[in-house]
C-alpha cells in the first residue's frame, strides 16, 4: 500500500479541478496581551502584525494546488479590500482566479480571529468576528456564477462542491450541479455543511460525523450509527461513494455494492489544529478522482496520510507531495 500512495501522488500534476463554492478571507490578527483595560474587564492586545489566508473553497482550492493540481475557482468576493486581497493570493499561489464574480451586492466573507499570547505562553484564539450573508444569492449575480460555473466545467476533469452556507448555492446552483453529476461526463465530489441531500447524484460526499447525522437525522454514538448515518447519505443522496472524517477515529469509506471500511488515523492523535482538514481531505480525494486506475480505499488512505499531516499545523494549512512523501518514508502506512 505505501508504494501505492507514493505512485499515486507522481500523477496529480496536470489535472484540473474545478472548485465551486463559497470563498472566506481568514484574518488573523496577533498581539500580545498586555494589561486589562480599566474601561471594561477585557484584555487589551498590543498588536505585532496582521496576516490573511485562504478559507472555505478557497482553501480547498489552495490545498489542490500544494498537491500537484491545477485549481479553477468559481465563487463570489465582494468589492472591498478583503476581495482584493484575497484573489491576489491565490494569484500570487498560481490559483486560476478567471471565474470569481466580483460584487457590490455583498461583503466578502470573512472570519476575523484575534490571536494573543501572553510572555513565554504560546499564542491563543480570543474571539472571532464573522462577516458575511447567508441567504442565497439571486439576480445577475445569481446568473453570472451559473455562467461560470458551465465554464469552469468544460476545463476541468472533476467539479468540488465547496458548500459552507454563504449564498453561492441558489436552489438553481444545485439544480445545475446536479444536473452536471448526472450528465456523468464530469465527477462531482461534494463537501456541504448543512445541505448534504441536495446535491443528488454527486459521485461523493465527505461529510464530518456531525454532518453526516444532520443530514440524516441521526445522533451518532458509536460506529454502528456511524455505519447507518452512510448508508442513509449514500442511498438518499443517490451517491456513488461516502467517506465520512471522525476526527481521531480515523475515516469509515462506503461505496456502492461494495463492504464499508473503516480506516485507521495515520500518525499521531496529538492534533493541533482540525481547522481545514477536510479541505484537505477533499483535495487528495478530488485529485486521486482524476487517476482512472485509482481505488476510493488507495484514495482514502492518501486522504487519511494528508490529514494526519495537516492537523498537526496550525490555522488553514496546507500538505505538499514533498511532506508526505518523506512521513511516509520514515512511518510506512500499515494495517
Amino acid at each position: 500500500m505505501n508504494e501505492q500512495l507514493l505512485s499515486l501522488l507522481t500523477q496529480f500534476p496536470g489535472h484540473s479541478i474545478a472548485v465551486v463554492g463559497d470563498l472566506v478571507a481568514d484574518l488573523f490578527v496577533y498581539g500580545q496581551a498586555a494589561r486589562v483595560s480599566r474601561e471594561a474587564p477585557v484584555l487589551i492586545i498590543e498588536h505585532e502584525q496582521d496576516k490573511i489566508a485562504l478559507g472555505g473553497a478557497a482553501n480547498t482550492a489552495h490545498n489542490i494546488k500544494a498537491l500537484g493540481g491545477e485549481p479553477i475557482v468559481v465563487g463570489f468576493a465582494g468589492n472591498d479590500l478583503y476581495g482584493d486581497m484575497m484573489i491576489q493570493t491565490m494569484r500570487n499561489l498560481g490559483i486560476d482566479t478567471a471565474f470569481v464574480q466580483r460584487t457590490d451586492d455583498r461583503p466578502t466573507t470573512t472570519k476575523e480571529r484575534i490571536v494573543a499570547s501572553g510572555l513565554h505562553t504560546t499564542y491563543q484564539q480570543l474571539v472571532r468576528v464573522d462577516r458575511g450573508r447567508r441567504e442565497p444569492v439571486g439576480g445577475a449575480l445569481e446568473k453570472r456564477l451559473l455562467d461560470a460555473v458551465e465554464g469552469a466545467a468544460g476545463k476541468s476533469d472533476l467539479m468540488v462542491v465547496s458548500d459552507y452556507g454563504y449564498g453561492v448555492f441558489s436552489e438553481t446552483m444545485i439544480t445545475r450541479m446536479a444536473a452536471i453529476a448526472e450528465s456523468e461526463w464530469c465527477k462531482v465530489m461534494v463537501d456541504s455543511r448543512f445541505r448534504l441531500m441536495e446535491f443528488k447524484g454527486a459521485y461523493m460526499f465527505t461529510p464530518n460525523e456531525p454532518e453526516a447525522g444532520a443530514a440524516c437525522h441521526l445522533d451518532i454514538r458509536d460506529d454502528r450509527d456511524v455505519v447507518q448515518a452512510a448508508e442513509r447519505v449514500l442511498m438518499g443522496a443517490d451517491a456513488h461513494a461516502v467517506a465520512v472524517t471522525r476526527g481521531k477515529k480515523g475515516m469509515y469509506l462506503k461505496e456502492k455494492g461494495r463492504p464499508g471500511e473503516f480506516i485507521p488515523i495515520y500518525g499521531t492523535d496529538q492534533i493541533a489544529d482540525v481547522t481545514g482538514a477536510g479541505d484537505t481531505v477533499m483535495a487528495a480525494f478530488a485529485l486521486a478522482g482524476t487517476v482512472p486506475e485509482c481505488q476510493l480505499s488507495t484514495a482514502a488512505r492518501l486522504a487519511t496520510v494528508a490529514a494526519g499531516l495537516k492537523v498537526l499545523k496550525h490555522g488553514t494549512a496546507v500538505v505538499t507531495p514533498e511532506e508526505i512523501r518523506a512521513a511516509l518514508e520514515i512511518n510506512p502506512w500499515r494495517e
